[in-house]
């Protein structure tokens, strides 16, 4: 458990330095248009809308109205986006979501030529909106496997999508002034080695760590978890300030207490409601990580090289634009003993400038953060 812990407060600890360091760079930016035609099984409420919003999971966004029906609207392109309705009363109408069940736009997989995405008549089915353009076939460069791996790592930031008035008071979080949501930090039991690694047939996520985000600046010592399955308790030492939001995050529980239909969060005394993914749905298709281990004649570990592969199917898929960053971290029988540097997701190898003898080794981790906030770490107990 201690070594978890370790392992959670660095990944915790670098998310945030990863969002800091890209506050400032400039991004190219992609016009956003379509036209919303109300159908008789239009929810009422999305006959009102008179704008659309868009944001990102940093909390930015922005709002253009809906004229006759159509808008128009502009984005930086550097991250997935939510496309919401909503009116002048701020309330949450509706949302845009693709044939693929994915409720959000991937626009960092966007052609490099692309300036507008044209999203066409859009229809209404009760709160939902679908494009009649496959946006994902017509303006991404994305594989039916990238597809796939976007849509499982994506499942949060969809279910936020589709519930951005947390509290429940009828006004959209943000267009108060404050961006609230649940990440996850998952544990992978990867498989075993002696001195090659060996693959289980399918990944074995064994445990888990709620986390809540806030915007706001200023935020009480602590926040309670709840749920059907009984309540869960964040803990004032496990509040961490950054520069742009507060993170509270519980202690590491066994998968077997995994969370499912909705999560409901005791903030500043008031509840949250969050929806939460099904255990099969998200957490079976997390992309896997798996290592190949090279040792010099003295049989000491002298580099680590990983591939991506694709959850419980098994193919190799390229993480470059779902991933930002990856850590190799080894495990002693008591404690830490090695650290890599974070790399990029196009990275994947690290080189030990000190060998360790396979002796030293107890479990090796491959800790990796995602563009929608979680946290994996795919663990290798030495047998």
């Amino acid at each position: 458990m201690k070594m978890l812990i370790a392992v959670l407060i660095a990944l915790v600890i670098f998310a945030g330095c990863e969002k800091g360091d890209n506050e400032n760079q400039k991004t190219d930016q992609v016009k956003i248009t379509g036209k919303l035609s109300i159908t008789k099984s239009a929810r009422i409420d999305l006959k009102s809308a008179t704008k659309v919003m868009l944001f990102n999971l940093s909390g930015e966004h922005t709002l253009a109205d809906i004229t006759n029906g159509t808008f128009s609207i502009q984005v930086n392109k550097d991250q997935p986006v939510g496309l919401i309705f909503t009116n002048e009363a701020k309330n949450f109408l509706g949302c845009l979501k693709l044939s693929e069940g994915i409720a959000s736009l991937p626009l960092n997989y966007l052609n490099d030529t692309v300036s507008v995405v044209n999203l066409g008549e859009l229809s209404t089915d009760g709160s939902v909106v679908s494009s009649s353009t496959n946006i994902l076939t017509k303006f991404m460069n994305m594989s039916t496997d990238q597809i796939q791996g976007y849509r499982y790592a994506n499942v949060n930031f969809s279910l936020l999508v589709q519930n951005p008035d947390t509290d429940r008071n009828g006004v959209i979080d943000l267009l108060e002034g404050k961006f609230l949501r649940l990440g996850f930090i998952y544990f992978g039991n990867g498989g075993n080695f002696n001195t090659t690694p060996t693959r289980l047939s399918s990944i074995n996520v064994d445990s888990y760590r709620l986390m809540f985000y806030s915007s706001e600046s200023s935020t009480p010592v602590g926040v309670t978890f709840s749920s059907l399955n009984g309540e869960i308790n964040s803990y004032t030492a496990d509040k961490k300030v950054l520069s742009y939001n507060t993170i509270f995050w519980s202690e590491v529980f066994p998968i077997s207490t995994y969370l499912s239909g909705q999560c409901k969060v005791i903030y500043k005394d008031k509840p949250l409601y969050f929806d939460l993914p099904t255990f099969s749905g998200s957490l079976n298709n997390l992309i896997y990580v798996f290592p190949t281990l090279t040792y010099d004649s003295s049989n000491r570990l002298t580099k680590v090289s990983w591939k991506y592969y694709l959850g419980n199917s098994g193919k190799e898929v390229d993480a470059t634009q779902i991933l930002t960053d990856i850590m190799v971290q080894i495990e002693g029988a008591t404690s830490r003993i090695y650290d890599s540097k974070n790399y990029g997701p196009e990275f994947t190898e690290d080189v030990l400038a000190t060998p360790l003898p396979i002796s030293s080794i107890n479990t090796l981790n491959l800790a990796y953060n995602d563009i929608f906030g979680n946290h994996v770490v795919m663990f290798y107990r030495r047998q």
